[in-house]
């Protein structure tokens, strides 16, 4: 969530992206308060780690752009 939390304020960040992760910590949020099941869970881990392999993609090309 911490890491979320990075993404949602960075300044230079790109808004697709950080509406993702303020999706992912929504749902982390909410999954927090219900019943949390593996799945849930396993579904969350996945779904930020495809955000931040974005993240470094995109951290790629804007320094190959540079």
């Amino acid at each position: 969530m911490e890491e979320c939390d990075r993404i949602i304020s960075d300044p230079e960040g790109y808004e697709e992206i950080q509406v993702k992760a303020m999706a992912i910590l929504i749902r982390a949020v909410v999954v927090c308060y219900g019943l949390v099941t593996d799945e849930q869970v396993e579904e969350l881990e996945e779904e930020f780690a495809a955000l931040k392999r974005r993240v470094a993609e995109k951290g790629r090309k804007a320094e190959s752009d540079a």
